[in-house]
């Protein structure tokens, strides 16, 4: 994902450049220095150069994902991400592309979501191409959630789990990812009115993310379980949460939605 930045690239290329003239101006100009010596200085130097644009990508990048992950502010995330769709992105428009439809369903505008899914052409043929390939999946199960599809939402479903039983799929991701097809399967199971394990399986999810967004959705699943189950004290507890710290996303439209709806059956 680093390397969406274009000006991560220049700033590497400036650097490796800046290196090489001041190690070709010492060569002219002090006879001492040997050509060969500089070279090898300018090896370790570009390396260097590298290493500094990596972490100034990385850090572009972390602070894109905060936006969401921390902030809980959808649309900030959104225009991010399809800034750098103006750009010439090569072969991680899918990553890209991801990342916009995950803001979309976070504003809760499906439809966006859907088409920017519905523009991904391909999948990479490497580690990061099958991890991308259950983030696809899992957001479409998303989808078709959202949709009251459940048919095409468990074929979604059924579609992860191939991908992660796959031999190429990294053992490194795998926990993280398989988190997702098993939110997902509650989700699928909710649909159906099977709420047995999903307050356990809320809970722990919420004490166990770190992020503000992810406790925000595991509060708002609680919520919903909660008032299926007409225990509207804690309902209210839950959907206050999401109010208090969701900020614009979609969780806390629908949270006071379901607020107004536990004060009139109190």
């Amino acid at each position: 994902m680093i390397y969406m930045f274009r000006r991560t690239k220049f700033m590497y290329l400036g650097l490796a450049l800046l290196a090489a003239l001041v190690l070709i101006t010492l060569v002219l100009a002090i006879e001492a220095v040997h050509p060969l010596l500089a070279f090898f200085v300018w090896i370790v130097l570009s390396l260097v150069s590298a290493a500094i644009a990596g972490r100034y990508a990385g850090k572009l990048h972390n602070e894109i994902v905060d936006i969401l992950s921390q902030k809980c502010a959808p649309h900030g995330y959104i225009e991010k991400y399809e800034e750098i769709l103006t750009r010439k992105i090569g072969n991680i428009r899918t990553n890209v592309l991801l990342g916009v439809s995950t803001g979309y369903f976070a504003s809760g505008e499906i439809q966006k979501a859907k088409h920017a899914l519905d523009s991904i052409q391909n999948f990479s043929n490497n580690s990061a191409g099958i991890i991308n390939q259950v983030t696809y999946y899992n957001n479409l199960c998303s989808y078709y959630l959202n949709t009251d599809d459940i048919a095409n939402a468990e074929i979604m479903h059924s579609n992860m789990l191939e991908v992660l039983k796959s031999e190429k799929f990294p053992k490194q991701q795998y926990d993280g990812s398989y988190n997702f097809y098993t939110e997902k399967q509650f989700l699928i199971n909710i649909a159906k009115g099977d709420y047995a394990g999903a307050e356990e399986w809320f809970l722990i999810q919420f004490n166990r993310e770190k992020s503000l967004f992810g406790k925000v959705v595991s509060q708002y699943r609680l919520g919903q379980i909660y008032l299926h189950g007409e225990r509207y004290e804690e309902a209210e507890k839950a959907f206050n949460y999401v109010i208090d710290n969701g900020n614009t996303t979609y969780y806390v439209v629908k949270s006071r939605e379901f607020l107004k709806q536990c004060n009139e059956e109190v």
